[in-house]
C-alpha cells in the first residue's frame, strides 16, 4: 500500500490542548483509492509526532438514553442532571489506525517530511 497523496494544512495558530500542540491537520490518500482525513501533526515534549483521526466515547443519558458525553453534566436531550462518571482510561478511540508498526513508521515519516516542506 502506497501514500499518493499528502495534504497538509498548517495551522496558523498553533492549538495547545492536553495532549500536546497541534502544528497541523493531515489528510492522506492510500493507492489512488481512499482518503483518510483528520490525521494530526502534534509537538509533545520537543517531539513530533502523527496522531491518528479518532472520536470521543460515549455513554447514554440514565434519564432517557440518548447518546452524551463524558463531560457534560446534563443531558442535551431531556435536561436531566447526569452523575459525574468517573471514566478511567480512554476517552477517545481510533477511527482508523495502522496494523504493523512498518507501516506505521513509512506513515510518520512521509508525512512528516511533506510537513517539513510545507512550513520551510
Amino acid at each position: 500500500m502506497q501514500l499518493t497523496q499528502i495534504i497538509v494544512r498548517p495551522t496558523h495558530q498553533a492549538r495547545k490542548g492536553e495532549h500536546g500542540t497541534v502544528l497541523a491537520n493531515v489528510n492522506i490518500v492510500l493507492d489512488d483509492q481512499l482518503m483518510i482525513q483528520g490525521l494530526r501533526i502534534i509537538e509533545l515534549r520537543e517531539r513530533r509526532l502523527v496522531a491518528m483521526p479518532d472520536r470521543e466515547l460515549t455513554l447514554n443519558c440514565h434519564a432517557c438514553n440518548y447518546r452524551i458525553s463524558f463531560s457534560d453534566r446534563y443531558c442535551r436531550s431531556c435536561g436531566v442532571r447526569q452523575e459525574k462518571i468517573e471514566q478511567e482510561g480512554r476517552r477517545y478511540a481510533d477511527v482508523a489506525h495502522p496494523i504493523n508498526q512498518t507501516f506505521r513508521d513509512y506513515l510518520d515519516q512521509s508525512i512528516l517530511k511533506e510537513y517539513d516542506t510545507k512550513v520551510t
